[in-house]
Order: C-alpha cells, then structure tokens, then sequence
C-alpha cells in the first residue's frame, strides 16, 4: 500500500523537475542509497514502520550523508532511524486487513507537501507548471466535444 504513495509522490515531484527516483525494487533501492549524498533526501513510506528493509535502507542512506525522512507512525524502528519522522497517528490493524485509512492519510501529507512546495517556490514556478499543463492539453481529447458526443 506504501508503495502506491510513494509512487504518487514520485509523480507529484517529477512534475515540480525535482530530480526523484522511485522503485519497488529492493535492489535499486539499496544501490540508490549507496549512491546517496550530503546533497540528498531519501523518502521512506510505512505505515507500520517495522518492514526491515526500509529501516536497512534508512540506515544505509544516512551512512552516506543523505537526509532520511520517514512517514510512519510514531516510535517505530523506521522513525527512530529517520532524520525526520512524519508521524501519523492512524489506528488501522494492517496485519489483518489491507490499509485504506492510511493510504489516505499518507496520500493526504504527499498532498500537503507538494502543496506547500509549489507556494514556496513562488509565482513564476507556478506559472511555469501552468504552461507545462497547457503544453499536456493536446494529448487529451477535448472535454466539451466529449460531452457533446454524449448528447446525441
């Protein structure tokens, strides 16, 4: 479930042209962290915070200078490992059932930080991402020939 929010996420920030990388691979993701830098932030999404190779990855990461930030529930291992931690305190018993309450909440903080990026980079950026979604405007079909086609 964290994968898929980590995935939106990727695709939120690629379209701000933050250099971002995204994988559910284990092993792309311990060769990006042994790549990582002073110069980097590494993000890690768990709800339970206890998967082992998010934590290994935290490590790693922070063994290479790289800021770690986590978006987890509070005292978990991934936390404690975290330069940051963005707790969320959602009870949900994802041993049992498939997480929906937390998926919501952690695409909910991906929301809110893309937000808060986009007004601290200022107006010109947001005109820019304005034009980049107008340049995107010819790969759809237009939305008012669509509900003409619909009325007939």
């Amino acid at each position: 479930s964290s994968a898929a929010v980590a995935h939106d996420a990727m695709n939120k920030f690629f379209r701000f042209n933050v250099p971002v990388i995204y994988s559910d691979d284990v092993v792309l993701q311990r060769m990006s962290c042994m790549n990582c830098s002073d110069d980097d932030v590494v993000v890690l999404i768990s709800h339970t915070g206890r998967t082992k190779s998010l934590v290994e990855l935290a490590q790693l990461a922070r063994e290479n200078d790289a800021m770690v930030i986590a978006l987890t529930s509070a005292g978990t291992p991934l936390a404690r490992e975290a330069t940051l931690a963005i707790t969320l305190d959602v009870p949900e018993d994802t041993d049992i059932y498939m997480p929906m309450v937390s998926r919501l909440a952690q695409l909910t903080v991906i929301d809110v930080l893309a937000t808060g990026f986009t007004l601290r980079r200022g107006a010109k950026f947001r005109d820019n991402l304005k034009r980049v979604k107008e340049a995107l405007k010819e790969s759809r079909f237009d939305k008012e020939l669509l509900i003409k086609s619909d009325d007939r």
